[in-house]
Order: C-alpha cells, then sequence, then structure tokens
C-alpha cells in the first residue's frame, strides 16, 4: 500500500465518497473545494492511499496558520473528518498513523481530526468529546410531528401558518445573498467573533446542486430567515439557519425547521 500527499481533491475520490460508508458530506468536493475558494488562507492537502493503481481510501485536511506556527485539521469548523475508505479499519489507519506523522514537518505543531464513527480513540492524541444531535426519520412527517415534537412547537408553526409565513426553496445565487445579510446582521446582534464569508455560501451553493438546499421563509415579500441544509447519501445536515426581524415573533424558525424535516421525510431521507 502506498500513501501520497496531493494538494487537491480530486474526481474520483467523490465518487469513491458516494459508496463509502465513511464519507460525510464534508467529504465531498463540494464542500472541500468551497472552503479551499472561500477560505484561501487556508491549504487545502489530501492523503491518498492506493494498491497499484486501485483508490483504496483518502484523509482529507487543511493546513491552518497559527502565527508562526501551523495546524492540520481533518477538518476545521469542528466539521467531521478523518479517513474514506471502502472496508476494513487497516487502511483508515495506515491514513491515520500518516496523518499524524505530519507533526513531523517543520512548522506544524498541532494536528487533529473531528471522528464522527469513534472510531479512532486516542491511542496517540487526547480526545475531546462533542455531541451531534440526531434525528431518525423511520416515521412518515405527520406521525413524527405528533409523536416526537414536542407541543409547544407545533403550536408555534402553526401559529406562523395563520400569520402568513410561507417557507419556500432558493432557487438563485441572488436568494442565497439575500439570505447571507440576514445571517450577518445576526451575527454581528450576537457579537459573533467569527463569521462565514459570504464568498463560502455563494460557492456551496453554486458547486451543490442537489446536495445544498436553501429553504427561505418570507411574510409576505419581506424575506425574515432561511435555513441552509446539506444532503448527502441518506442524511440532511441541518447546517446554518437564522430567522430576524420580525420572524422571532412569528415562529418562522419553528416552521422553517418543521418544512424542512418534512421535505427530508418526504424525499426519503432516514
Amino acid at each position: 500500500m502506498q500513501v501520497d500527499r496531493i494538494d487537491r481533491f480530486s474526481p474520483d475520490l467523490d465518487e469513491f465518497a458516494v459508496n463509502s460508508p465513511d464519507a460525510t458530506f464534508y467529504h465531498s468536493s463540494t464542500w472541500i473545494e468551497s472552503i479551499a475558494r472561500a477560505f484561501t488562507e487556508m491549504r487545502l492537502e489530501c492523503l491518498v492511499a492506493r494498491q497499484g493503481t486501485e483508490l483504496l481510501g483518502y484523509l482529507p485536511y487543511f493546513i491552518v496558520k497559527k502565527g508562526p506556527l501551523r495546524a492540520a485539521w481533518s477538518l476545521p469548523f469542528g466539521t467531521y473528518g478523518g479517513p474514506v475508505v471502502s472496508e476494513g479499519d487497516d487502511v483508515a489507519r495506515t491514513l491515520i498513523d500518516s496523518f499524524w506523522e505530519l507533526r513531523k514537518r517543520g512548522g506544524i505543531h498541532e494536528v487533529g481530526l473531528v471522528d464522527f464513527s469513534n472510531r479512532f480513540v486516542g491511542d496517540k492524541t487526547g480526545v475531546v468529546e462533542e455531541t451531534t444531535h440526531i434525528l431518525e426519520l423511520k416515521e412518515d412527517f405527520d406521525s413524527l410531528q405528533a409523536n416526537h415534537f414536542e407541543k409547544s412547537k407545533r403550536r408555534q408553526a402553526r401559529k406562523a401558518q395563520r400569520e402568513g409565513v410561507r417557507v419556500t426553496e432558493a432557487r438563485t445565487v441572488e436568494e442565497v445573498l439575500q439570505y447571507y445579510d440576514i445571517y450577518l446582521k445576526r451575527m454581528e446582534e450576537w457579537s459573533e467573533s467569527f463569521l462565514y464569508p459570504e464568498r463560502l455560501f455563494a460557492e456551496l451553493f453554486e458547486r451543490g446542486p442537489g446536495r445544498v438546499r436553501l429553504f427561505l421563509a418570507y411574510e409576505g415579500d419581506v424575506l425574515v430567515g432561511g435555513h441552509l441544509n446539506f444532503y448527502f447519501k441518506d442524511t440532511v445536515i441541518a447546517w446554518n439557519g437564522v430567522t430576524a426581524g420580525p420572524g422571532g415573533g412569528s415562529q418562522a424558525s419553528t416552521l422553517l425547521y418543521s418544512e424542512c424535516i418534512r421535505n427530508a421525510c418526504e424525499n426519503g431521507f432516514r
């Protein structure tokens, strides 16, 4: 087995990810190339394992500058990373060992990965436990809503509908940028120090038709919020959602979540 380090994300890796049980949306070209274009100060690299010409697996990461030093993260911003393989742990372990070896490169003082599968816990590194909330969509939407939504949330969604809030899906980049303006203002109101750049939202939407979908909430003709979701295999990731102005009083946020879940149920996501 040979492990090579490359500085791009090739099309064969994307095809490999679709068929790998390890891969999430964050391992796809849609996310990785969007990040690379939006954050030009970070450098994309990828470890690729092959046996002859056969692709066995890969591990993407970004080199992030921290003053005079650098960190390698798979993947940045707390998104799932680590190895993507077709089967077995041997290839995955080889990729991870090669990843840890990056610490011997000049200037790289920190190496980390977000292991959603919890398969590779801390024999060579410390572990920080984080939480991911998962909603299983085993029922039709009406049953899911009746059996698992809090009564207050059901009331809030109905209230939003009575008050004329409608949820529709964005079709253009212009709509995405309108939503970004709401996101930006909301982050400023919350005094958030970190903001995703506008270019990331646009890159994701343009690169990910079908995989990246933005649902928008309107009160009349006024855009009051939205939710940007990622779709990959049988999973939907609710990535970014905000409402502003009159959206809070009308419970537009609750209706957005509800309609995103309804759409996922109706389209066979699990």
